[in-house]
């Protein structure tokens, strides 16, 4: 009967250290680019994420551009408005 008690707890012990997680999360680090930084009035820019950390998502704000959001990975943004944007 010992002798079943003791497989059964190496069956255990071995279960549990298999459930162990040595998954390491790269830190989100955020970084994006512009296909160029001059435009002129009604052309397109392409943004591309350059992130590191794998991010799940994007929440894009363009202010004054077309579309003023976007969740998209690499959105095109149009600016019809001479000016300087951040």
């Amino acid at each position: 009967m010992k002798y079943r008690q003791y497989i059964l707890a190496a069956v255990s012990v071995i279960m549990l250290a298999s459930c162990e997680d040595d998954t390491k999360i790269e830190p989100l680090e955020a970084n994006m680019t512009s296909d160029r930084t001059k435009v002129e009035a009604g052309e397109k820019i392409c943004f591309m994420d350059r992130s590191t950390g794998n991010p799940a998502r994007w929440d894009w704000t363009f202010e004054g551009g077309e579309p003023a959001t976007s969740q998209l990975f690499s959105p095109e943004v149009t600016y019809n408005t001479p000016g300087t944007y951040s």
